[in-house]
């Protein structure tokens, strides 16, 4: 069974975009390198050796940059003068590239990555394309004659090799592409497109005779292959691919006896890079500039023989980027498929590669959806969908879900089917609070990959409706306050713990534990010297959370007041002669000893008491007691007068309210 193992997202400079060939919502990116080339050309993939090699196909680049399998730099193959094509050969021991500066074609060692012959073509012949078939180095070049080019070879079987036309091969207005049949069959395909219009011709030659026999030649082949890319021909020689990126078209698949089309591989905008690997998979890669409208996929792959796509993924093309033309390739066993993506923000274009592994394994992912929080004995319904990165599963297809329990050993599983867009729910009912996973997977297949995805569901228990109450909350000193207690709807427990906390004191202390039965309500008295916080508590139950609530009660303090000094009383006023002098005597309740108390005393006069002094606070004594002494020689005789005391707490003192005494009246004769 293969599974994918990983997809490599390979940046080509600090600060560019991440790139990643992903199903939806599924990140399968592994790691990151740069490329450092400034024009692309072709790439071979070498997996005996782990190497990638890369020509930027200009004549003014005389190297050749060696990578990873996953684009890490090993080297650069310098001495490549004007390195145009390159290919392996059969037995991958031997790199040759076509030094389109130099007209020359060089042999390089894959094992020691050091070149190791040369191969001249005629002064004036330009090297431009490779292919390796029946034995022989076929070489596309151009010649010091404008508008004429052709195809010679190199025998490599030959004692000493050398490079020699062929007769039949010629007749071409520019180098073509070439393109030989990975399983040897003899058969060769050369592509030239017109670099200013869409045509151009094709033609497929038998290699094994010497020299080579045509098989068809022709110009643009198939009745709507436009602006034709990419060539490859299939395993087994019949039959060659041609990315045709006209009207939004794919591969055309092409009779390499007669040009007839065989068929089309669907793709999506533009598609200019095609490769098959030795078992005739075949991946195709769009143009797909992304300009913010394009939507992907942005690279199919297809089995051998179906035109039934098992894969169409996004390759994440950055803004104004693209997938390049010839810029796909397959190890040879059809485990990896590499991609170049060039990116164009800035004017100066960059370059990454991408690899996928087991591209031919349909990529699945699930979706699953839920409440992120829920009440215990309420159903928690999750929904999710089972997508494949091409194509459909049928409908009943089974996803397994899991539930857990943190801190616990127990699961249950779910089988659930899929509706025949994917879609599936599950209903459930966790037995108790805690943090749960539903964990939903989707087994696989031989030609899928399985599929997890998990949603967290926290299950509370239930709020408890829980009260306290108070006859009032603003009380004198030594009131008794009423509390009324409710509680709600429990399972097992109906115990409320209730708590005061007088703040004169440090801490609360329990009144009282008690059971509230069926009517829900719990009365309670208390008397109270200081302000109160009241706290009922209840512990919760195995359905039920714990909760606490209060009701603070503020006390305000006690202040009596009493004169001394009158000689007699007239109803409500207390006499006091202007030579005597007036003592007030109050008292603070509860015992405020340290803190003070103002008198304050207003005088009637024009239909209204005006206030009349501006006196300084006076400290309690020990028993929380003051005495002010007035003079009133200078007070108006006649007039009524009132006096009270006002206590106002220091700021640190929190366990009573201010409060004042009540007016006591006098006159002064």
């Amino acid at each position: 069974m293969r599974y994918v193992s990983r997809v490599t997202a390979v940046l080509v400079a600090a600060g560019a975009c991440v790139l990643a060939i992903l199903p939806a919502g599924t990140s399968l990116a592994d790691s990151s390198a740069t490329l450092p080339i400034t024009s692309f050309g072709q790439m071979v993939v070498d997996t005996a050796h782990g190497h990638i090699f890369f020509s930027q196909g200009s004549a003014s680049e005389n190297s050749i940059l060696v990578t990873t399998l996953t684009g890490q730099t090993v080297t650069t193959i310098s001495g490549q003068d004007g390195v145009m094509g390159i290919t392996l050969s059969a037995d991958g021991s031997t790199l040759y590239a076509a030094l389109s500066a130099s007209d020359e074609v060089s042999a390089i060692s894959t094992a020691t990555l050091q070149q190791t012959a040369t191969y001249a073509l005629p002064s004036g012949d330009a090297p431009q394309s490779l292919a390796v078939q029946s034995g022989k180095l076929w070489v596309s070049y151009t010649t010091s004659t404008p508008q004429t080019a052709a195809i010679g070879d190199i025998d490599l079987t030959a004692a000493t090799p050398a490079f020699e036309a062929q007769s039949t091969m010629g007749g071409w207005s520019e180098a073509p592409e070439l393109a030989a049949d990975p399983g040897n069959s003899g058969v060769l395909a050369a592509l030239a497109v017109d670099a200013y219009v869409s045509t151009g011709s094709i033609a497929t030659y038998n290699t094994t005779p010497d020299p080579a026999s045509v098989l068809t030649q022709s110009g643009w082949p198939g009745d709507d292959c436009g602006n034709a890319g990419g060539l490859a021909v299939v395993p087994g020689g019949a039959d060659y691919l041609l990315s045709c990126s006209s009207q939004y078209q794919a591969a055309g698949v092409f009779s390499t006896t007669d040009g007839s089309q065989q068929g089309t591989y669907a793709a999506n905008y533009f598609p200019d890079a095609i490769a098959l690997d030795s078992n005739g998979d075949v991946a195709i890669g769009t143009e797909a500039v992304n300009n913010g409208g394009i939507p992907g996929p942005d690279l199919y792959v297809y089995g051998q023989g179906s035109f039934t796509a098992l894969n169409a993924l996004n390759v994440n093309i950055p803004y104004n980027g693209q997938l390049v033309s010839g810029g796909l390739a397959w190890a040879p066993d059809g485990s990896e498929l590499f991609a170049v993506i060039a990116a164009n923000d800035t004017g100066t274009p960059t370059y990454s590669l991408q690899t996928v592994s087991e591209p031919t394994v349909t990529r699945s992912s699930l979706t699953l959806t839920g409440p992120s929080t829920a009440y215990i004995t309420h159903a928690v319904t999750l929904t999710g969908s089972l997508s494949l990165s091409a194509g459909t599963m049928p409908a009943g297809t089974q996803i397994t879900v899991t539930r857990t329990q943190a801190g616990s050993t127990a699961t249950k599983t779910f089988a659930v089917s899929t509706a025949s867009d994917g879609s599936f729910q599950l209903t459930d009912t966790p037995p108790a609070a805690g943090k749960y996973t539903y964990t939903a997977a989707f087994a696989g297949t031989t030609a899928i990959t399985p599929a997890t995805v998990t949603q967290a569901v926290n299950v509370l228990k239930m709020p408890v409706a829980l009260s306290i109450s108070a006859s009032r909350t603003l009380v004198a000193y030594h009131s008794t306050v009423h509390l009324t207690i409710r509680l709600g709807t429990t399972y097992t427990s109906r115990t409320v713990l209730v708590y005061a906390h007088d703040l004169s004191k440090p801490r609360a202390s329990l009144l009282r534990k008690a059971s509230i039965g069926r009517s829900g309500t719990l009365a309670m008295s208390y008397r109270a010297l200081h302000t109160t916080v009241f706290s009922v508590v209840f512990a919760g139950d195995a359905r039920y959370a714990a909760r606490t609530v209060t009701r603070t009660v503020t006390v305000r303090v006690g202040v009596s007041e009493h004169l001394s000094g009158y000689y007699g009383t007239r109803g409500k006023y207390y006499l006091f002669a202007s030579s005597s002098e007036l003592y007030a005597h109050a008292t603070v309740a509860p015992d405020k000893h340290g803190q003070c108390v103002m008198f304050e005393v207003q005088e009637h006069y024009q239909g209204s008491w005006q206030q009349v002094n501006d006196f300084s606070c006076i400290k309690l004594s020990r028993s929380s007691t003051v005495v002010g002494k007035f003079g009133l020689s200078h007070a108006d005789r006649g007039f009524p007068y009132r006096i009270r005391a006002d206590f106002a707490h220091k700021a640190s003192d929190r366990s009573n309210a201010n409060n004042d005494s009540g007016w006591i009246y006098l006159e002064i004769e």
